[in-house]
């Protein structure tokens, strides 16, 4: 019996958006890599900004209110191949209204037709009464006839703990799945050669539009490769398909670190039947001639801070997370700067960003830590650290981590912009909770002369002086966490203890004095709040407030420490970006509803959204915010907002971890360097913004 609490209604959207099948995004096609780079574009606005809805949250509805679900469909009848997941559109009304953030809960008898590889999407009509419930196919069954039925039934409160349908409606199904059908089809491109020409050092993306005799499905991914020459082979290649499957848009990218020079050679476009490659279906191969003419390189022009602009010391920007630089940007002097790759074989670490001091940027790969100049991207150190490294952060122009020693021990090391090992490093190591799994903690973050490190699972912070090599305080948890990282203001340090905790007890909100680490105050949240049904959690602090991910997010009143107002986003548990916090803005990028929110801080209530343009897409990496933008990550490339028009005004293919640092750059890294992409390499990309 698979029992699922899911879905959120989202009041105003469109419902004609959610009755396409297969929208082309969030994993459809697979096909792009995770090794993302390419110069930026300027985006032309299009289209009206998105209404701008004036209501605040609306609490969820009471628990003696009584609704009667009625659906469309009587049976549900499915005939597709294996290995695919096949959408299921349901639609329905409701005798009475419900509120915004309802859910349902949905109970599978045979749980064969609930898979989550993106939630379930309830969504509701402007008016309330009608709805879409879409769900998708398991894509791991295997071949044969599948029946059972579903119970449906709207929740009265976030936890699902009463339901408010009087109750749940039964809609039986039957499931017929048979083997996957090699694609007959032929591949055709609107261009007969590919040519790429750019300047040593920065590269840019080029597109081919492809077109199929036969639409794709959700088991087709598209390889780009150049396998006669091995060497030239796309270090960025990304396939978005069109929403009617019989075409897609291939943006390849070469080796921005090739040598003056023309080269030319046969890029293979091939159609896979799975995810892996391990079929290809050689009727679609297509090969399409390139040459790429590669210029002298140009110097980067010299830098200069950016007024009001800090280093970018630690994942989120800074000790508070917030992830606000306090500047004004004109998208019309965006530029590339230039590009650095990892080698062969080296993963960037995911979920980290580039960090900054004194114009270096630094990295952490696999088990390295690369320093490069900000200047030209030139590498200034390479330093093996022997173990994994999770983040960085940097102070007086040295990058501080915390890397896993092994036997449950963790350590700290700091390394100057030469690459060598500070006095100190190392020397102090610390047990971790051997009861718990390993952990990936975010970066460890600085205040003042103070490195407060994320100690593990259940460590809870350590506040370390790396001049005298001291532990100043430790600060234990109760609770689990894979991945977290303290927040730290001028006067507290904030954690969360009872984290990862899927029973009713919820957690608590701790204060500690930055200096002593001693508890000056604690909020219990409730699981009704549903912060806790998580292991990655982020405590972001603004001047006024406290942010509080979880399957939730909460604002806490730093005043008076309590919640200010909360709001129910299971797309929260989904790998979606932290929320960031400026000029008195709570800014939240959404996987259901997809789109991008702007809430204002005090009341929660929404002021704007933005949603992006492939309407089944993901959003990625994470947030930065200025006076007059905001930047934001997408499975088709990073977006920069603007939130006086709330459009897109500028663009570029790649993905990933975004930093922007004191001199105006902008930093994206571009994958993670597995071996899905051709060469097995990642980039970090440097733009100028000023």
């Amino acid at each position: 019996m698979k029992n699922i609490k899911w879905a959120r209604a989202c009041g105003a959207l469109g419902l004609a958006t959610l009755l396409v099948a297969c929208g082309g995004g969030g994993g459809g096609d697979g096909s792009s890599s995770a090794n993302k780079g390419g110069a930026g574009t300027a985006a032309t606005p299009t289209g009206a900004p998105t209404p701008t809805p004036a209501a605040t949250p609306t609490p969820a509805p009471a628990a003696n209110v009584k609704f009667a679900l009625q659906f469309d469909q009587q049976q549900i009848s499915v005939n597709a191949e294996e290995d695919v997941s096949v959408p299921i559109v349901l639609t329905g009304t409701l005798n009475t209204p419900v509120a915004d953030d309802a859910q349902v809960q949905i109970t599978d008898s045979n749980t064969a037709l609930i898979h989550f590889r993106d939630p379930p999407l309830f969504t509701l009509s402007a008016d309330g009464k009608t709805f879409t419930l879409r769900l998708l196919v398991d894509n791991d069954l295997v071949t044969n006839q599948y029946q059972g039925n579903l119970a449906i039934n709207v929740c009265a409160n976030t936890n699902c703990s009463s339901m408010a349908g009087t109750q749940a409606v039964t809609v039986p199904y039957a499931l017929n799945l048979t083997p996957v059908k090699p694609s007959a089809g032929t591949l055709s491109a609107d261009i007969n050669q590919l040519h790429a020409s750019y300047a040593a050092g920065v590269a840019v993306p080029q597109t081919v539009h492809l077109r199929f005799s036969q639409a794709l499905t959700d088991h087709h991914k598209i390889r780009l490769t150049s396998p006669n020459n091995h060497w030239l082979n796309p270090v960025f290649t990304q396939v978005l398909v069109d929403t009617d499957r019989m075409g897609a848009t291939a943006t390849v990218m070469f080796d921005p670190n090739l040598l003056p020079n023309s080269y030319s050679g046969v890029l293979q476009i091939d159609v896979c039947m799975d995810l892996f490659c391990a079929r290809v279906d050689n009727a679609a191969r297509l090969d399409l001639p390139y040459q790429i003419d590669v210029g002298a390189r140009v110097a980067p022009a010299a830098l200069t801070a950016l007024p009001g602009a800090a280093d970018w010391s630690a994942t989120f920007g800074s000790a508070t997370h917030a992830s606000f630089v306090p500047v004004t940007l004109d998208p019309a002097r965006f530029a590339p700067r230039w590009m650095w790759q990892t080698r062969t074989g080296e993963s960037l670490t995911p979920q980290n960003a580039v960090v900054t001091a004194q114009n270096t940027a630094w990295v952490a790969a696999t088990q390295t830590i690369v320093a490069l100049s900000e200047y030209d991207g030139s590498e200034t150190a390479h330093r093996w650290t022997g173990s994994q490294v999770s983040g960085l952060a940097t102070h007086n122009g040295a990058a501080y981590g915390a890397p896993t020693l092994g036997n449950n021990q963790g350590t700290w090391a700091a390394y100057d912009a030469s690459g060598n090992l500070l006095a100190g490093s190392n020397a102090l190591t610390w047990a971790r909770n051997p009861s718990t799994t390993a952990f990936n903690p975010q970066s460890p973050v600085f205040y003042d002369q103070t490195l407060y490190v994320p100690a593990g699972h259940a460590g809870g912070v350590r506040a370390i002086d790396p001049t005298s090599n001291s532990v100043l305080f430790d600060a234990a948890l109760t609770g689990q966490t894979t991945s977290w990282s303290p927040a730290v203001d001028a006067q507290y340090v904030y954690q969360l203890n009872g984290m990862f905790s899927f029973t009713t007890e919820g957690m608590d909100l701790q204060t500690l004095d930055r200096r002593s680490g001693a508890l000056v105050r604690a909020l219990h949240l409730p699981s009704a709040l549903q912060l806790g049904n998580t292991e990655d959690h982020t405590v972001i602090a603004s001047d006024r407030s406290l942010l509080v991910t979880g399957s939730s997010l909460a604002v806490i009143d730093k005043a008076s420490n309590s919640v200010r107002w909360s709001l129910y986003m299971p797309s929260l548990l989904a790998d979606q970006p932290a929320p960031a916090v400026g000029n008195g803005v709570v800014f939240v990028a959404r996987s259901t509803p997809y789109r991008l929110e702007a809430r204002d801080e005090m009341t929660g209530a929404m002021l704007w959204s933005w949603q992006p343009p492939r309407p089944y897409g993901r959003f990625s990496g994470n947030l930065i915010v200025t006076n007059n933008l905001v930047f934001v990550g997408t499975d088709s490339g990073t977006y920069t907002i603007s939130q006086t028009t709330h459009l897109p005004v500028w663009s570029t293919p790649l993905q990933g971890m975004l930093s922007l640092s004191a001199n105006g750059t902008l930093y994206i890294t571009t994958g993670v360097g597995y071996a899905d992409t051709p060469n097995q390499v990642a980039t970090v990309a440097a733009f100028n913004l000023h």
